[in-house]
């Protein structure tokens, strides 16, 4: 495996695109973002074609719930980054990061007088890239990043390929949480299917009816 070595300054534009990019890795793959733009769209089909006041409020509630689950994760995100922000200001935490991969060890360089601790490249159960970043997450949610503009040994290009032939561990919780907004989406199709049958058979007296209310 090729070697490499990576320094860059950390800050709050390194701290901002982290917290976004995992958000969007973890949190929102693009099925689950697939799978609620469909469910907005069938909660205003349903709107539209529902003929009585349970049905649109099932549809409603689709609007409703694939509105508020992004927003509800983005709230997380942008207080997540103030905290940290806020947390390396007032402790000057701004600092140079300095990491090597050698021999099939991630080494990050400590302080002097320190050890610099040693995470060997088996332990990575996860992998993603940003715009300027890559991280490997170890065992135990420990994120190391890397810089794409910060290689002084190895390039970007070579540490990608060498990225792929790292362990990529699945999302279990968020996997099945896309299995059931997929239940919920079936469900919504076939009462959508329903309610379209309906307005086709009986939509056409409507408008009569509300004339003769009027």
């Amino acid at each position: 495996m090729d070697d490499f070595e990576n320094s860059f300054t950390t800050g709050d534009q390194f701290i901002k695109e982290y917290s976004n990019s995992w958000m969007w890795h973890r949190q929102m793959p693009w099925y689950i973002r697939i799978e609620l733009v469909t469910l907005l769209v069938l909660g205003i089909l349903m709107m539209r074609f529902s003929l009585s006041h349970s049905d649109s409020l099932y549809g409603l509630c689709y609007i409703v719930f694939s509105v508020a689950v992004p927003v509800i994760i983005v709230i997380n995100a942008r207080s997540a980054i103030k905290i940290y922000q806020q947390r390396n200001t007032i402790l000057k935490l701004t600092e140079e990061c300095h990491t090597a991969i050698h021999n099939d060890e991630c080494v990050v360089y400590a302080k002097k007088d320190k050890d610099n601790p040693r995470f060997p490249l088996s332990a990575v159960i996860d992998h993603f890239e940003s715009k300027n970043y890559f991280y490997l997450i170890f065992t135990g949610m420990l994120m190391l990043p890397f810089s794409k503009n910060g290689f002084t040994v190895g390039t970007s290009d070579q540490f990608r390929s060498m990225m792929k032939g790292l362990p990529k561990k699945k999302n279990t919780r968020i996997i099945v949480i896309g299995i059931v907004l997929a239940g919920v989406i079936a469900a919504a199709v076939f009462l959508l299917i329903r309610e379209i049958q309906i307005y086709k058979s009986v939509g056409w007296i409507l408008p009569m009816v509300n004339s003769m209310r009027q």
